[in-house]
């Protein structure tokens, strides 16, 4: 009887094992994206790092959408023009308050990371530069 209870622990143990990779597994859903997240972002040049705080919702087409500020300068804009690119989302960024301390329009690259990490990067549009980076965490 020990040995029949043994092995159905044993058992249980080794099913966990499996199916544990299968529970780890990230919602790359655009709607796993939706909440408030802000991080620090990386950059060359004459500003090292700055905060980026970013509001994301879906549009009617169930895509993310944002609204986005960054305190440091400061400006605000949007985001939008959502298309996805494997586990990868580009969005188009257009400043829309105090357009004259921010760069206007930004491509946005977002990587989900876990529930409560996004990976960006950002690219204003006509810099051949590395992009800016950094990791958003859920607020």
């Amino acid at each position: 009887m020990l040995t029949k209870l043994i092995a159905a622990i044993a058992s249980l143990g080794f099913a966990a094992l499996i199916a544990a990779p299968a529970a780890a597994q990230i919602d790359r859903s655009p709607g796993a994206m939706v909440g408030h997240w802000t991080g620090v972002i990386a950059e060359n040049g004459d500003i090292p790092q700055y905060t980026l705080s970013v509001h994301i919702n879906l549009d009617r087409d169930g895509d993310p959408v944002g609204k986005v500020e960054y305190d440091a300068f400061p400006c605000a804009g949007v985001w939008t023009d959502a298309r996805r690119q494997g586990e990868r989302w580009t969005l188009q960024e257009t400043i829309t308050e105090d357009v004259d301390r921010c760069a206007v329009h930004v491509v946005i690259t977002i990587e989900q990371q876990s529930a409560n990490s996004l990976e960006v990067s950002l690219q204003p549009v006509g810099n051949d530069g590395s992009p800016s980076t950094g990791m958003l965490q859920r607020r």
